[in-house]
Protein backbone atom coordinates (compact mmCIF):
# COMPACT_ATOMS: atom_id res chain seq x y z
CA UNK A 1 0.00 0.00 0.00
CA UNK A 2 2.62 1.92 0.88
CA UNK A 3 4.32 1.36 -2.26
CA UNK A 4 1.42 2.32 -4.38
CA UNK A 5 0.73 5.83 -2.40
CA UNK A 6 4.39 6.44 -3.49
CA UNK A 7 4.19 5.94 -6.96
CA UNK A 8 0.67 8.16 -6.68
CA UNK A 9 3.07 10.98 -5.35
CA UNK A 10 5.47 10.08 -7.94
CA UNK A 11 2.84 10.12 -10.92
CA UNK A 12 0.73 13.30 -10.08
CA UNK A 13 3.57 16.45 -9.00
CA UNK A 14 1.11 19.08 -7.00
CA UNK A 15 -0.55 19.69 -4.06
CA UNK A 16 -3.63 17.77 -4.32
CA UNK A 17 -1.57 14.48 -5.16
CA UNK A 18 0.30 15.38 -1.66
CA UNK A 19 -2.76 16.22 0.18
CA UNK A 20 -4.25 12.79 -0.55
CA UNK A 21 -1.45 11.29 -0.05
CA UNK A 22 -1.31 12.65 3.39
CA UNK A 23 -5.01 12.18 3.56
CA UNK A 24 -4.91 7.97 2.72
CA UNK A 25 -1.52 7.77 5.11
CA UNK A 26 -3.29 9.46 8.15
CA UNK A 27 -6.39 7.45 7.40
CA UNK A 28 -4.47 4.31 7.19
CA UNK A 29 -2.17 4.69 10.06
CA UNK A 30 -5.39 5.37 12.53
CA UNK A 31 -7.56 2.59 11.38
CA UNK A 32 -4.41 0.31 11.91
CA UNK A 33 -3.69 1.28 15.14
CA UNK A 34 -6.68 1.54 16.75
CA UNK A 35 -7.28 -1.93 15.41
CA UNK A 36 -3.72 -3.27 16.80
CA UNK A 37 -4.75 -1.07 19.63
CA UNK A 38 -8.09 -2.78 20.92
CA UNK A 39 -8.54 -5.90 19.44
CA UNK A 40 -12.08 -4.96 19.29
CA UNK A 41 -14.76 -6.97 17.34
CA UNK A 42 -15.19 -7.23 13.71
CA UNK A 43 -17.69 -4.21 13.05
CA UNK A 44 -14.60 -1.74 13.97
CA UNK A 45 -12.42 -3.71 11.56
CA UNK A 46 -15.37 -2.97 9.14
CA UNK A 47 -15.98 0.26 9.92
CA UNK A 48 -12.02 1.10 9.43
CA UNK A 49 -12.15 -0.88 6.40
CA UNK A 50 -15.01 1.14 4.68
CA UNK A 51 -12.97 4.44 6.18
CA UNK A 52 -10.49 3.13 3.74
CA UNK A 53 -12.45 2.14 0.90
CA UNK A 54 -14.31 5.81 1.30
CA UNK A 55 -10.40 7.78 1.67
CA UNK A 56 -9.74 6.07 -1.60
CA UNK A 57 -12.95 6.48 -3.35
CA UNK A 58 -12.67 10.25 -2.60
CA UNK A 59 -9.37 10.06 -3.97
CA UNK A 60 -10.30 8.53 -7.34
CA UNK A 61 -13.73 11.25 -7.14
CA UNK A 62 -10.46 14.15 -6.29
CA UNK A 63 -7.98 12.85 -9.25
CA UNK A 64 -11.09 12.80 -11.78
CA UNK A 65 -12.30 16.85 -10.47
CA UNK A 66 -8.87 17.94 -11.15
CA UNK A 67 -8.55 16.04 -14.63
CA UNK A 68 -12.27 17.75 -15.39
CA UNK A 69 -10.82 21.02 -14.04
CA UNK A 70 -7.57 20.61 -16.51
CA UNK A 71 -9.72 19.64 -19.54
CA UNK A 72 -11.74 22.79 -19.36
CA UNK A 73 -9.04 25.05 -18.83
CA UNK A 74 -7.43 23.67 -21.89
CA UNK A 75 -10.59 23.93 -24.00
CA UNK A 76 -10.70 27.38 -22.87
CA UNK A 77 -7.41 28.03 -24.12
CA UNK A 78 -7.96 26.60 -26.85
CA UNK A 79 -11.28 28.67 -27.97
CA UNK A 80 -9.62 31.55 -26.46
CA UNK A 81 -6.61 30.80 -29.75
CA UNK A 82 -9.38 30.44 -31.99
CA UNK A 83 -10.91 33.41 -30.94
CA UNK A 84 -7.96 36.02 -31.60
CA UNK A 85 -6.92 33.24 -34.79
CA UNK A 86 -10.30 34.53 -35.83
CA UNK A 87 -9.85 38.30 -35.07
CA UNK A 88 -6.49 38.25 -36.52
CA UNK A 89 -7.68 36.85 -39.63
CA UNK A 90 -10.28 39.44 -40.42
CA UNK A 91 -8.45 42.18 -39.25
CA UNK A 92 -6.10 41.21 -42.08
CA UNK A 93 -8.65 40.79 -44.78
CA UNK A 94 -10.03 43.60 -44.15
CA UNK A 95 -7.06 45.78 -44.03
CA UNK A 96 -6.02 43.83 -47.55
CA UNK A 97 -9.53 45.05 -49.23
CA UNK A 98 -9.03 48.61 -48.30
CA UNK A 99 -5.82 48.95 -49.44
CA UNK A 100 -6.78 46.80 -52.50
CA UNK A 101 -9.07 49.55 -52.54
CA UNK A 102 -7.36 52.34 -52.42
CA UNK A 103 -4.62 51.51 -55.12
CA UNK A 104 -7.82 50.97 -57.07
CA UNK A 105 -8.94 54.03 -56.57
CA UNK A 106 -4.99 55.60 -57.20
CA UNK A 107 -4.97 54.04 -60.26
CA UNK A 108 -8.32 55.26 -62.01
CA UNK A 109 -7.50 58.68 -60.26
CA UNK A 110 -4.15 58.78 -62.04
CA UNK A 111 -5.73 57.53 -65.22
CA UNK A 112 -7.82 60.11 -65.29
CA UNK A 113 -5.46 63.15 -64.78
CA UNK A 114 -3.52 61.59 -67.03
CA UNK A 115 -6.22 61.73 -69.89
CA UNK A 116 -7.46 65.08 -69.06
CA UNK A 117 -3.72 66.08 -69.70
CA UNK A 118 -3.39 64.76 -72.70
CA UNK A 119 -6.59 66.20 -73.94
CA UNK A 120 -5.90 69.28 -73.03
CA UNK A 121 -2.31 69.01 -74.23
CA UNK A 122 -3.96 67.99 -78.03
CA UNK A 123 -5.99 70.59 -77.44
CA UNK A 124 -3.41 73.18 -77.13
CA UNK A 125 -1.71 71.75 -80.01
CA UNK A 126 -4.75 71.79 -82.07
CA UNK A 127 -5.13 75.70 -81.48
CA UNK A 128 -1.26 76.19 -82.13
CA UNK A 129 -1.48 74.07 -85.20
CA UNK A 130 -4.70 76.11 -86.16
CA UNK A 131 -3.04 79.50 -85.47
CA UNK A 132 -0.05 78.79 -87.17
CA UNK A 133 -2.25 77.66 -90.45
CA UNK A 134 -4.31 81.15 -90.10
CA UNK A 135 -0.73 83.09 -90.09
CA UNK A 136 0.35 81.03 -93.28
CA UNK A 137 -2.68 81.23 -94.83
CA UNK A 138 -3.04 85.05 -93.71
Amino acid sequence: MAYALYVLYELSDGVVATAVVVVVVVVISSSSSSSSSSSSSSSSSRSSSSSVVVVVVEVVVVEVVVVVVVVEVVVVVIVVVVVVVVVVVVVVVVVVVVVVIVVVVVVVAVAVQGSIIKNLSVRRERERARSLYMVQIG
